[in-house]
């Protein structure tokens, strides 16, 4: 596998894109949404289970980076939108969780608040 020489494209770090940029916690909400394929009695899965999960991905619900562009709505470009809000030469932690029951109501508000700057 051949792997880019990213480095000439990195300007000096007098150059790159640091100061004014966010600097609190990017918020996505997703739901997940996955496919299945039809029974096969030949197909390995899990025990309890009786279909494979051929296709797992997440439909975003709620964004603090949101894009009036209908095809960058999908979690990957979210994802990317929100790396680059940060700007260069930053260290960034990704933290996926399980929403909590007891903020729904917090997720609902940010939902529309979301929705509402889109």
């Amino acid at each position: 596998m051949t792997v880019a020489n990213d480095e000439k494209y990195r300007p000096p770090a007098e150059e790159r894109w640091t100061d004014g940029m966010r600097t609190e916690p990017v918020r996505i909400a997703a739901r997940t949404e996955w496919l299945y394929s039809e029974y096969d009695p030949r197909v390995i899965v899990p025990e309890g289970r009786t279909r494979h999960a051929f296709s797992r991905s997440a439909k975003v619900t709620a964004s603090d980076v949101p894009s009036p562009y209908e095809s960058m709505q999908d979690l990957t470009s979210q994802l990317h939108r929100a790396v680059a809000a940060f700007g260069d030469d930053k260290d960034l932690v990704i933290e996926v969780r399980l929403a909590d029951d007891d903020k729904i109501r917090v997720l609902e508000e940010f939902s529309h608040r979301s929705s509402a700057s889109a």
